[in-house]
């Protein structure tokens, strides 16, 4: 329906919505909704390239200074290179590939001060993480922490670097999930596994190995753990976070031990 005021022409905009569509696809009711296709959009083919190069980076496939290959990566995929350039866009944002004109795209090497900023980072989000579980979980979420501080315990004693750092992987991440923020949890995963890759498991069997007992019983990383743990159930919460941040300044004495290690190494190579 159409109405004139003056010069105005005011145009009834209901009119089209009650029309049918005379031009609907074939086998679809004129005047029903469009069917939605199933397809897989840019944006979820850039999750998975993303998922794919990281994963590739974590488990040393691409080490430090590798070159990642847009090409090669939507070969692997099957998929066009827009979805791995996007990827590789956020992956520089944070702070895994550097990318440089002409010479294509690089896995950067972590190194002391990149370290003790990921630590600065983690100490602002995992106090903060441990503070929300200490103040409301249930059994069953401490069930859960306590089976991998326990698998962190045997992985410890029979000298397994891999089933160690899964087990720690497994403590963290599911402490951030149980905070019941998604967002939270997805921050947090990316810092983890950015720290990770800069800590080498070599350094987990060189600290077990020089260990005493005592040493052991004191100051290794399960101990801390199962400490963090403790205060959480106990809903002890500033002891919590003075845990947690005692266990990730742990963290950054390794890796500046390391750096030593590797100092010295070098030296003597020399």
């Amino acid at each position: 329906m159409t109405t004139h005021s003056g010069s105005m022409e005011v145009v009834d905009a209901t009119r089209d919505l009650a029309t049918p569509c005379e031009d609907a696809p074939p086998g679809q009711a004129v005047g029903s909704a469009p069917r939605l296709i199933d397809v897989e959009t840019p944006r979820r083919l850039s999750d998975r390239a993303y998922d794919y190069i990281v994963s590739n980076i974590a488990n040393g496939n691409y080490p430090p200074d590798s070159r990642v290959v847009e090409r090669e990566v939507a070969e692997a995929l099957g998929t066009s290179n827009v979805p791995v350039r996007e990827a590789m866009e956020r992956l520089e944002q944070e702070g895994w590939i550097k990318r440089i004109p002409r010479k294509g795209a690089r896995v950067i090497r972590m190194d002391l001060e990149s370290v003790r900023m990921l630590c600065q980072v983690r100490e602002i989000l995992e106090c903060g993480i441990v503070r929300i579980v200490a103040e409301n979980h249930t059994e069953q979420q401490i069930a859960v922490l306590r089976a991998s501080v326990e698998r962190m315990e045997r992985a410890f004693e029979e000298i397994d670097s891999d089933a160690y750092f899964e087990a720690d992987s497994a403590f963290h991440r599911d402490l951030a999930r149980f905070t019941g923020n998604p967002r939270l949890a997805t921050i947090h995963g990316t810092i983890y596994r950015q720290f990770c890759m800069a800590i080498p498991k070599f350094m987990f069997e060189a600290v077990n190995k020089t260990s005493t007992r005592k040493r052991k019983l004191e100051h290794i990383e399960p101990v801390r753990h199962r400490a963090i743990l403790e205060a959480v159930e106990q809903g002890n919460v500033p002891l919590a976070e003075q845990r947690m941040r005692m266990h990730l300044g742990g963290s950054y004495r390794m890796a500046k031990a390391l750096e030593d290690f590797q100092r010295a190494l070098t030296e003597v190579m020399d």
